[in-house]
């Protein structure tokens, strides 16, 4: 069975960029793109075995992604990206195993930290 990729971010842009992005490096892969994290979890929980790895902002309608992150971070690599973080938030979820990329993040940093959940 084809692995998945999950990407969860509000803003449409966002996720035309990841889109892109996914076209480009990670196309082996099937894309699901949610536009807040309660779309995320349903998803997740119906799809869990075919998951390669998540990608989701912080910020999103209905759940964050640190909420998500705090009922889930154990069953799937998670990369968390955010613009506005505090210390301690960052710090909570690198104890959880998830990777942190900061908003606004420059394309390389980006698809290394893609490529390193992936096991690249």
């Amino acid at each position: 069975m084809e692995k998945k990729i999950f990407y969860a971010d509000d803003e449409e842009s966002l996720r035309e960029m990841y889109e892109q992005i996914h076209r480009t490096y990670f196309k082996d892969y099937t894309l699901e793109l949610f536009e807040d994290g309660k779309k995320l979890e349903e998803s997740f929980l119906e799809n869990e075995d075919d998951l390669a790895l998540i990608v989701t902002d912080n910020n999103m309608p209905k759940m964050t992604g640190l909420e998500f992150i705090r009922k889930h971070y154990s069953k799937i690599p998670i990369i968390l990206c955010s613009a506005n973080l505090d210390t301690s938030k960052i710090q909570e979820i690198e104890s959880y195993g998830v990777d942190y990329v900061e908003k606004p993040f420059g394309l390389n940093i980006f698809i290394e930290s893609i490529r390193k959940n992936l096991k690249f």
